[in-house]
């Protein structure tokens, strides 16, 4: 038995929680924007510190070799 009145109710209640639905999925997937922005933008410091440090490294042991070969020579 359909009752006319009461599935037009329950069409408007459906619709008016399907909005209310849609307005928090926004407002959280915007804010998750943000967030993911704000990552990889960190993200990106990182690796272009990471990618310093690791030359500056390289660098090092560089010069650490040259040195203990250097002393090689001396002692040797």
């Amino acid at each position: 038995l359909r009752i006319p009145i009461l599935g037009s109710l329950w069409s408007t209640i459906r619709e008016q929680a399907h909005q209310l639905v849609l307005y928090y999925v926004n407002r959280e997937v915007s804010h998750q924007m943000g967030v993911n922005r704000e990552l990889i933008s960190v993200l990106n410091k990182m690796t272009v510190t990471l990618v310093e440090q690791q030359r500056e490294i390289n660098k090092l042991q560089d010069a650490n070799l040259k040195l203990r070969r250097r002393l090689e020579e001396l002692e040797g």
